[in-house]
């Protein structure tokens, strides 16, 4: 699958990623990651962990219409290499191309939950809910989604209705994007043993 890329340095963001070196290396080190040696475990954590997929696509899509023009009539918005990153961004994750057609990453991991044999119901409902009207927190209090599954969309919701762009960017790149492609070596591991997660390391 594609994937984006941003070639550029800079000194700040740099010093941010200094900053943040070791918090970021108790997540990927979290001893939860280890535990990922079975199909039960993994169908646990993916039940919980869809609901970061989704919110994730939310921070995204909350970045995307702070730093372009997502409004009628259009206007250039923002600056032209912060639209082609998070442009770049979107296209990837909304609808990255995968076996001659297109998917975005949140459906990809259903697709992988279904295959696993995870229970995708409280998930779909809460999507259902949100289709049709429903505030994103009535919605995740009327389905009964993990506590802390819940607990943690309702931090990132806080980062995209109060916090201000800087933080919801930080937020994306230091807390999710940054961290994501370690944290799963385990379920590869897994995965070459039992061969039900073939979607999931797609993913």
């Amino acid at each position: 699958m594609a994937r984006y890329e941003w070639d550029q340095t800079h000194a700040g963001i740099n010093r941010l990623k200094a900053a943040v070196a070791p918090t970021r290396s108790n997540v990927i080190t979290h001893t939860m990651y280890s535990r990922l040696d079975s199909r039960a475990a993994i169908v646990t954590f993916m039940e919980h962990h869809v609901f970061a997929v989704w919110d994730f696509m939310s921070l995204l899509k909350s970045l995307q219409r702070s730093l372009t023009c997502v409004e009628v009539p259009w206007v250039p918005t923002g600056p032209t290499s912060s639209r082609r990153l998070i442009n770049d961004i979107v296209l990837v994750e909304e609808s990255d191309e995968l076996g001659g057609g297109f998917i975005s990453h949140f459906e990809l991991y259903l697709q992988g939950m279904r295959q696993a044999g995870a229970d995708t119901a409280i998930i779909e409902s809460f999507i259902d809910l949100i289709r049709t009207g429903t505030p994103v927190l009535g919605a995740l209090a009327a389905v009964p989604a993990p506590a802390p599954a819940a607990e943690f969309v309702r931090t990132t919701w806080g980062f995209i209705q109060t916090m201000p762009l800087h933080c919801q960017a930080a937020a994306f790149a230091f807390g999710r994007e940054d961290l994501i492609p370690e944290m799963f070596q385990q379920v590869v591991a897994v995965n070459e043993d039992l061969g039900t997660f073939d979607v999931f390391v797609d993913y």
